[in-house]
C-alpha cells in the first residue's frame, strides 16, 4: 500500500514554537512485523529585515498528539542569510526526513513539526512553504 499527501496553506512558522506542517493520518498496519517506509520533505522560507541566523528543528512523528506519540526522526537546518540576501527577499531550502518504522499492527498517523529558533536577525519570518509526507507499507 501506498500512500501521500500534500496540503495547503503555507503555515507560519513562530520562533521558538513546534509548529505542525502535515499529518498523514490513515496509515494501517494489518500485521505485527509490516514496516513502512515513511518519507518527508519540507520547503522553508526565512525573510528578514536584517542578516540571519535560523536554526530549525524538523521532527517526525507517530500519532502525534495522542497517549501512543512517537518521537521517530529529528533533522537539524540552519539558514543562513547576508545583509544582502536578507534585502532580496525569502531565501528557501529544502529538508528531508526519511524513517522507517515497525509500528505495533492498527491504523497510525505521521506528522512533521518545525521549530524554529532565531539566533540572529531582525524582522524574521518563516514559513514552511512545500510539504510532502508519504508512506510505503510492506506486509
Amino acid at each position: 500500500m501506498s500512500k501521500g499527501f500534500k496540503a495547503q496553506p503555507h503555515p507560519a512558522l513562530p520562533a521558538g514554537a513546534e509548529t505542525l506542517v502535515l499529518t498523514l493520518p490513515g496509515v494501517i498496519f494489518t500485521a505485527i512485523n509490516d514496516t513502512a517506509q515513511i518519507s518527508g520533505v519540507v520547503t522553508l522560507a526565512t525573510a528578514a529585515l536584517v542578516a540571519v541566523d535560523v536554526n530549525y528543528t524538523i521532527n517526525l512523528y507517530r500519532d502525534f498528539g495522542t497517549g501512543a506519540q512517537t518521537l521517530l526522526a529529528t533533522v537539524t537546518a540552519t539558514s543562513l542569510l547576508d545583509a544582502v540576501t536578507a534585502l532580496l527577499g525569502p531565501s528557501n531550502f529544502t529538508v528531508s526526513v526519511v524513517f522507517t518504522d515497525v509500528p505495533p499492527a492498527g491504523t497510525h498517523s505521521y506528522t512533521l513539526t518545525v521549530t524554529p529558533a532565531v539566533l540572529l536577525g531582525v524582522g524574521v519570518t518563516s514559513t514552511a512553504n512545500y510539504r510532502a509526507l508519504s508512506a510505503v507499507v510492506a506486509t
